[in-house]
């Protein structure tokens, strides 16, 4: 498996992991005893947060290895934390455009992939929320050339999940 990938589907289980933290109310959360569950894990959001009753989230990804890849981190994060994850391939490219409508329309995806410049257009529909729980965690911890990559400005929005180099240019003479 290649570095890029697998730092690719990290930021992305990241992702998904903050957005279900961001589905619910604060309250104390019950031990597997108290809740007469399996697992102490069950339903637990970051920073004490639980998710809505039936919470459930759809996440779009394009095909390929990347989506293989992805629904296997479902089943997992499903097991940990009892929310069932949807994995749906659309093409990162088509994400933003078929949020315009499934997003006012409730049935948009929670977590997608989408080129970074498309970001502009989904943060002016409203289409993406700010990334401001890990902001400055970020900042210490991610290149600042892929940070520029989900931020508009001068706000992050998503985790970056790849840097491409499109082209290299060498003088052979030297």
């Amino acid at each position: 498996m290649s570095k890029r990938f697998f730092i690719s589907m990290l930021m992305l289980s990241l992702c998904i992991m903050m957005l279900l933290s961001a589905c619910g109310v604060q309250h104390a959360i019950s031990t597997s005893s108290e809740a007469g569950g399996k697992n102490a894990h069950q339903g637990e959001g970051q920073a004490g947060l639980q998710p809505e009753k039936g919470a459930h989230l759809l996440v779009w990804e394009s095909k390929g290895p990347e989506l293989d890849f992805l629904k296997a981190v479902a089943e997992d994060f499903e097991q940990e934390y009892g929310i069932g994850v949807k994995v749906v391939a659309v093409p990162s490219i088509d994400a933003v455009t078929k949020l315009t409508t499934d997003g006012p329309a409730g049935i948009g995806a929670d977590v997608f992939s989408a080129p970074h410049d498309h970001l502009g257009n989904a943060v002016m529909a409203g289409l993406v929320l700010q990334n401001d729980v890990y902001d400055e965690q970020m900042k210490h911890q991610i290149m600042d050339s892929a940070l520029e990559g989900v931020s508009y400005d001068g706000v992050f929005y998503g985790f970056p999940t790849a840097i491409d180099t499109y082209a290299l240019y060498y003088n052979k003479n030297c």
